[in-house]
């Protein structure tokens, strides 16, 4: 296990992963998953922006 290097401080929390997430990943043979090449829910684009409640306050960077 290595740290994906998410950032979370008193008055914010960077989703976006500085740390490698695209080694050792496995296809997962169930339709339900989306496969991708990294682990967890962000790689480079944080989809959450915008539109989440954390993303309206302002605490998502």
């Amino acid at each position: 296990m290595s740290d994906p290097g998410i950032t979370v401080e008193s008055n914010y929390i960077s989703v976006l992963p500085t740390g490698e997430v695209s080694e050792n990943t496995a296809i997962v043979n169930d339709d339900w998953f989306d496969n991708v090449s990294y682990k967890g829910a962000f790689k480079n684009v944080n989809w959450t922006t915008g539109w989440s409640y954390l993303s309206k306050i302002g605490y998502l960077r």
